[in-house]
Formats: C-alpha cells, structure tokens, sequence
C-alpha cells in the first residue's frame, strides 16, 4: 500500500504494510464500490511521487500529490478544452463548495474539555506531530491518556481538511480507502463494522482486536485496536480512537462498543465538526489540560536510561556495556546477565517530525524476520510515547521483545531477550514484554530529567606507571608488617596495572584497570561481581556486602582460595577506573587478619590507590 508521508490514523504505532491480497488500500474505493467523485484514473503525462510506507498517513489518497509533466499542447487542443470546459459548466449543476476551511490553532481543541471529562477524566492531552507534505491539507492531531485502577485509557481524535479544486472529492476517497483498511478480516484479527447514521455525509463504526500472532506485515489493522468512529463531513474527514490497555504489558483491554460508548464517541465527533465550522471561536479555557510535545536536550548517555531497580528485577547481575561513543547519536548501551540480554538504542532528532518519520519506518520494519530472528507477532502499545510498538521474536534460540518508542524528537529501542540459565527456564512472552516496556518507561522517564540522563562527570584518572606506590609504606605496615612488594609486569595491550606484596599474616594483591570512561569502569565493575559469584578457579563465594563513601561504588566479595585459606577481595569503581584490592590468609603463615581485619585493610589501601591516582 503506497501512503502519504505523515498523515496519521486514529492512533499511534508501527508503520503500515502493503495490505494482504485482496483488501482495498487506503485511499482506493472497496472492491466493487463506484469511483469516488472526481477521483478519475491517473491521466497520462502525470507521474506520481514516490511515497515511502507510512502508518500516519492512512487518509490522503495517492493521487493528492501528483506532479503532473509539462507537456507540448496545439492551441486548437487547448480551444477545444476551454469550449468543452464552458459547455459542461453551463449544462452541469454547481458542485457543492467545500464546509470547511481551516483548523484549530490548538490540535487538543478538537475535543472540548467537558466532553473530556465525561469519558476520559483526568486525562491529559498531547498534540502529535503530523507533516501532511503538501499545501492542499491541513491535519490535527491530539492523544489523551488516563489511568485507572492499573489501566490505561487512550483516545486520539484527528481531523483533516482538503483544500484543493476537488477537495470533497478527494474526502471521499480518503473515507472510503480509511474504512476499507480498518475492516479488513486479516489473519489473526477479528473485525465488527457497523455504519452509523446522522452524522455527518458518511460514518461508519470500526472494532478492531489483534490476536497475538497479528502482524503488520500481514495484517496492517492489527496495530489499530480498540474502538474507531471515522466521518467524512463535507472536505473534512475525523477519526477517533478509543482504547484501553493493560498498564503493565499493553495488551488491549477494550471491549465491543455498547450503545452508551457509540454515543459517547458520536458526541464527541458532533464537538468536533462544530469546531471545524468555527475554529476561530475556541477559547483557551475550553481546552483541557494539555502537555506539550517533549523535546529532550542532549546529549543523553543511553546506559543511564534504564533504572538500577528495572534492571535488578529483570535482568539481576547484568552488566553494562556501552557499545557507542559518548555523546553521539544514535547511542546504544547493552546489559547482560546469566538470564537475559538487553540492547536499548536511542536515536534523537532535531524536531519531534523527524523521530516520527523514522519512527514510521522502522515500526514497519519490526514484522519482518530476517536471517537468525522470526517475528511471531506484534502489538500496538497506545499507552506509550506518542507511538510504540512491541514485536514478539525468536533471535535464534532464544525469546525476546523488541519495543520501539517513539517520543517528541527522540526514538528509543529496547530489546529484552531472554537466555535460559542453569536450573531455570526461559523468560515467557508476557515477562519478556513487561519488563521491555518498564524499561522503555524508565528510559522516557530518564530523557525528561537530564540530572538523570546526561553522562556522569567523575574522575578521569591516567594509567599509573607503577601501582605498587600507591600503596603508602605506613599503611603496609600497620596492616601487613614486614611485606615484600612483587612487581607485576603489565599484561601487553591491556588496560590492567597489578602489584603483589607477601606478609607473614598474608598475600596482597592489587589490580587497576583504567577505562576510557566511567560507563565502561561501570561495566568492568558489574562483570567483576558477577564472574566472583561464579566460583572461578579455586575460589569459593562466600558472601558480599557493600562499603560505603568509597569511590562511586565499592563491594567487598568474602572468598576462600587455595583450598580453604578465607580472604576478603574489595571491588572500588571511581571515574574511569576499578580497583580490586584483595588480602587473603596464607598456609602455615602467622597469625591470620580476621575478616573485618582483612576488609579495614583493603579499605585503606584502596583509598591510598585512589588518593595516588594521577588525574588525566
């Protein structure tokens, strides 16, 4: 299905795909239907422009944005046109003219807020940005969202007004082409239609439930649940949306529309109409609360936009990887544990029309399966962003969930795939899709709070040339008396700085690794505390605890080696580097440090480290 650039249908998600054989694409007549009025066939010598797949532009036909050839013409060809032109003017009745001329200056007009308040109360409104690519219409559109008791309400109202010589014709057509795509019986949805009357020149009901094996590549209707009213009055076309979804995991909640919802969405579209017969008319205390559409500064450090508590419960012990320069866009950040994998990508634009083309694209994008990942299904999220969408798939062997968000001039991608771990099974869909949607909500939350968002300003230290004279003598010697130092050489093209020492109460050993920057000393410190729960070589875990107003964050791991000997290995993470500090008994030596010994010993070497640490 070829579409218009821009144009939104009743609510927000993925980008349509070609319709499935034998449904009518958006903007063409139902199989059987006559012509719409004026609408003709493509003339030759007229080309049409390519128009790249878009699901926000359902409404406006094909042929709105022809760019007709010049083309060399005889005068008698062009005599005989004015008189033909002249006689079918005088013998033809008038055409009616066009009801409507412009819209409100507020999209979130459209919808009154008494009307508001009695179906959606509470509700806040958004006006969604919308690039119709041509100066023959002109198109607004407003969501609203509310939540109740653990669900989410969202209604999006649109109205488009053609401009040109044939503009009613042209809103026929769009009516018709709209209608013809909602209804469509395609596989994995169902579809109750009914027209309603009195309302406007045409009107027609829409219910729409997308299985969970829908797909837009299959079924473009699918990322339209919920209860849609679409009218055509006059030039003018409106839809609106209602749905409700589970808050948790999307899932569309709404039910078929009974009578006192038809009214209620019938009211609403009359309100609407009388605001297009008098836009100017409208008055600011009319309108219902509305936010503007977010516009996040950068940069933003993706590896900060998923919170440490979202990550704890759905990913425990992962580590943070970041797998893009800082400060670049699009940024990308990964997180992987012994039970999932996540992968979020944040691409910022410099207007929010620019995230919502791409945003259309890639939404589309999302039904198709590619070498190594099938997509088994997808699903609109209405109550996320100004459009999201979550696609069910199998990356190899493994289950995963990829939502793709799209909010003011920013597009966020998270993919949440779970790995089976020893004695566990592999996360289901409806885990998977909870935690990448709280996931996608933290990373909205995080890039409206840019204290929370932007890249951390910690230290940056250089490699130390010689790591055993960080550690002051007089600290040895309280700790460690008598200690010999064993100078490590450096591992050849690592980041790693060691040094030894040996004391008859035990071994100590010290390890400094400098980062590029503080996300990946971040990771490096993730990974450490995950590899030592493991039980490598011959340590036995035997339990941590944190240590405060160390560094940015410092955990002390209580290990045996070499068969039984306890030690205590301290982890400090400050700016971009990790320091381990590690003191464990040694056999047939002197009197061993007890645990809390061992770990006040870490605890001031490590601050020698820090404190000797030359900043770059």
């Amino acid at each position: 299905m070829s579409e218009e650039p821009g144009v939104t249908t009743p609510e927000s998600g993925a980008s349509a795909e070609p319709a499935p054989a034998g449904s009518a694409p958006a903007g063409s007549a139902p199989a059987g239907s006559a012509p719409a009025e004026g609408a003709g066939t493509q003339a030759a010598g007229e080309a049409e422009e390519p128009i790249p797949p878009s699901r926000w532009s359902r409404v406006l036909p094909r042929w709105v944005r022809r760019r007709p050839r010049i083309a060399a013409v005889t005068a008698g060809v062009l005599a005989a046109a004015v008189i033909a032109a002249i006689v079918y003017a005088v013998t033809q009745p008038s055409a009616p003219r066009p009801a409507y001329a412009s819209l409100p200056k507020q999209s979130c007009a459209l919808v009154s807020s008494a009307e508001l308040a009695k179906y959606l109360p509470g509700a806040t409104g958004m006006p969604l940005s919308v690039d119709t690519g041509n100066n023959t219409t002109k198109n607004d559109v407003c969501k609203w969202f509310s939540t109740t008791g653990g669900e989410d309400r969202t209604l999006v109202a649109q109205a488009i007004i053609f401009r040109s010589s044939s503009a009613i014709s042209q809103a026929q057509q769009s009516y018709r082409g709209l209608v013809s795509f909602l209804e469509c019986h395609c596989p994995g949805v169902t579809v109750s239609t009914q027209p309603v009357t009195g309302l406007g020149d045409q009107a027609t009901e829409v219910f729409v439930v997308a299985g969970p094996d829908a797909k837009a590549d299959t079924s473009s209707n699918a990322d339209s649940p919920g209860a849609s009213l679409l009218v055509r009055s006059s030039n003018a076309v409106i839809s609106l949306n209602l749905n409700t979804t589970a808050a948790a995991t999307g899932a569309s909640r709404s039910s078929p529309p009974g009578s006192a919802q038809s009214a209620g969405m019938i009211s609403l579209a009359r309100g609407i109409l009388a605001v297009l017969a008098r836009p100017a008319s409208i008055s600011s205390a009319s309108i219902a609360h509305v936010s503007a559409e977010p516009h996040y500064a950068g940069p933003a450090d993706p590896c900060r936009l998923i919170g440490q508590a979202t990550l704890a419960r759905y990913a425990p012990g992962a580590a943070v990887t970041p797998t893009s320069s800082p400060g670049t866009s699009p940024s990308s950040c990964a997180w992987e544990s012994d039970g999932a994998r996540i992968l979020l990508n944040l691409t910022t634009f410099p207007s929010p029309l620019g995230a919502q083309q791409r945003y259309s694209l890639e939404a589309g994008a999302l039904s198709r399966s590619v070498s190594g990942l099938t997509v088994t299904g997808a699903q609109v999220l209405d109550d996320l962003g100004e459009g999201a969408t979550a696609a069910f798939q199998r990356r190899d062997e493994d289950n995963a969930v990829e939502v793709l968000v799209w909010s003011g001039n920013a597009d966020l991608d998270v993919i949440y795939t779970g790995l089976a771990s020893a004695g566990s099974a592999k996360p289901d869909r409806a885990t998977l899709t909870t935690g990448a949607i709280a996931m996608a909500r933290d990373g909205l939350a995080a890039l409206a709070n840019p204290s929370v968002s932007s890249y951390p300003q910690g230290p940056h230290y250089a490699r130390p040339s010689d790591p055993c004279r960080l550690v002051r003598a007089s600290t040895l010697a309280s700790y460690a008396p008598g200690a010999s130092v064993e100078q490590l050489p450096a591992a050849s093209g690592t980041n790693l700085s060691n040094c030894a020492w040996g004391a008859q109460s035990g071994n100590l050993f010290l390890s400094v690794t400098t980062y590029s920057d503080t996300d990946s000393a971040q990771g490096g410190l993730e990974f450490d505390i995950q590899f030592a729960h493991k039980n490598p070589g011959d340590q036995a875990f035997k339990g941590s605890q944190p240590v405060r107003g160390l560094g940015e964050q410092a955990i002390a791991i209580f290990e045996t080696t070499m068969g039984n000997s306890p030690g205590v290995d301290l982890y400090v993470w400050s700016g971009n580097v990790v320091v381990e500090m590690s003191y464990s008994d040694v056999p047939f030596g002197g009197p061993p440090l007890s645990r809390a010994g061992k770990l006040a010993a870490d605890i001031a070497m490590a601050r020698d480290v820090l404190a000797g640490l030359r900043h770059a």
